[in-house]
Order: structure tokens, then sequence, then C-alpha cells
């Protein structure tokens, strides 16, 4: 144990470590902290001020597109009943085709026994 240890300590030079610098370094160019924050609130305003001015278009073109919808529907409902009536008389005549044969058969009767345009409800 007479032995000195085969290690050496480092230790500080004479007179100490020159004093470091322990400040935070901010870049100088750029906005600063609150012309930062101007820019996001100015940025959300005008988002919400260009999304308030799309949903006024939209309004708009969708209003105009209800009101086309209103004139057209008329024309729309009379050709679709044309189309019905033509599709029932060509069902009757394909009827009375078929029960030619059969005296009793009463061609386009109902055999539910009521009208023939009742409402789902049952009022007639």
């Amino acid at each position: 144990m007479s032995n000195p240890p085969a290690y050496h300590q480092d230790m500080p030079p004479a007179g100490g470590f020159s004093p470091g610098r322990f400040v935070r370094t901010m870049p100088k160019w750029g906005p600063s902290g609150k012309g930062w924050w101007a820019i996001g609130i100015g940025t959300f305003f005008l988002g919400l001020i260009g999304q308030v001015y799309r949903n006024h278009q939209w309004r708009d073109i969708k209003f105009v597109d209800h009101r086309a919808k209103l004139v057209v529907t008329p024309l729309l409902q009379a050709d679709e009943d044309l189309r019905y009536l033509r599709a029932k008389e060509k069902a009757v005549e394909y009827e009375r085709e078929i029960t030619s044969g059969d005296p009793e058969w009463e061609v386009a009767a109902s055999v539910y026994h009521n009208p023939e345009l009742a409402t789902p409800d049952g009022h007639e």
C-alpha cells in the first residue's frame, strides 16, 4: 500500500477557468414575440373574415339552386305523370289482351276493393 495511485486527477488551471457566457442569445433579425402574436392573430382574423365571406356566397348559391328547383319541379312532375299514365295504359292493354278469354274479368278493376289513389294512412 505504499505505492501511490496510478491515476492523475485533472485540476483547474492556475487562476481558474475563464468566465463562461451563460446568456441566451436570440437572433437580432425577425419579428419579436409580440410581432409573432400579432401575425398569428391577424392571420386568424383574416381567415375568419374569408370564411364568413365564403359562407355568404355559399348561402346565395344554395338560395339560387333552391329557387331553380322550385321552378323546375312542376315540369319534372308533369313528365313523370305522363310517363306513369303511358305505362299504366300499356299495362291495361296487356291485361285486356291476356284476359280476353274470360268474360267475367273486369279490366283495370282494383282487386283490393278500394279506390285507386289512397293515401298511405288510409284516409281517402
